[in-house]
């Protein structure tokens, strides 16, 4: 298993930017001073080290920086899988994970949490905590829907809380 300075022999990593480069030349691409890695089809970074492949580049970093491999999930604070810099990056919980998730792509609302009731004619809110699927309500405007979701998330989620 990689451990940190093999990391460190390999790979610099800038904080601000986020990106780990080269400090060695591995052959083809991996020059000294390029980039590491590439942008998966799950829009995560990825890096290869040592013939083994590390789908998510920033649990390498972790290890870079922190001198230990996560002990759970890292979260992307901004919710941007490629924004590996260092203060968008925290430990987190599978259900802090849910927390900080975005709303599903085929999302008529746009909002996380919210959905239109075609039954009612009304925007309907509710909640997945631990598992458990909790109804909110129904509300005339988006906007209340939104605010039901988002108070109600604070309150399971804390920090984790996603406003998307």
């Amino acid at each position: 298993m990689l451990d940190q300075q093999r990391a460190r022999e390999l790979l610099d990593y800038n904080s601000e930017t986020g990106h780990l480069t080269w400090r060695v030349s591995r052959g083809g691409a991996a020059r000294v001073g390029a980039v590491a890695g590439g942008v998966g089809n799950d829009g995560y970074w990825r890096v290869a080290i040592d013939g083994k492949r590390f789908p998510a580049a920033h649990r390498v970093i972790w290890l870079i920086v922190y001198g230990r491999w996560p002990a759970n999930e890292l979260d992307h604070v901004n919710g941007d899988r490629t924004d590996n810099r260092l203060c968008n990056l925290r430990e987190a919980t599978r259900h802090q994970q849910m927390g900080n998730s975005k709303s599903r792509r085929n999302s008529r609302s746009g909002i996380k949490g919210v959905c239109w009731c075609k039954r009612t004619q009304q925007w309907r809110a509710d909640i997945e905590v631990n598992g458990h699927h909790y109804f909110l309500g129904y509300f005339d405007r988006l906007d209340d829907a939104a605010t039901a979701y988002q108070k109600s998330a604070v309150d399971c989620f804390g920090a984790f809380a996603g406003s998307r």
